[in-house]
């Protein structure tokens, strides 16, 4: 499963996200719903850590407004490609 799509399936279910850089290029990514743990996945893919740490709060927060962006953003992404270069259709639609 690719990146994006793992990464929507878990934002698809929750409401509040925490990210913990473990070095560069990489992220420790813990996805709750309603303050209980639900799933953690890493996330390497460049273009979802710099879209994730503009939204976030004090730096590894990323909150339910956010989250609910990134849902509408992704599911249409997820949708019509697959997963497959998702972020580069993000991007050139930004």
């Amino acid at each position: 499963m690719n990146e994006l799509t793992n990464f929507y399936e878990k934002l698809s279910g929750c409401d509040f996200i925490a990210l913990t850089p473990i070095n560069e290029g990489r992220f420790y990514c813990r996805f709750y719903l309603n303050g209980l743990y639900l799933d953690r996945m890493f996330i390497t893919d460049v273009s979802l850590q710099e879209e994730l740490l503009l939204l976030s709060v004090d730096d590894e927060m990323i909150d339910e407004d956010s989250i609910t962006r990134l849902k509408n953003k992704y599911a249409k992404l997820v949708t019509a490609t697959d997963g497959e270069g998702a972020f580069e259709s993000a991007e050139s639609n930004q």
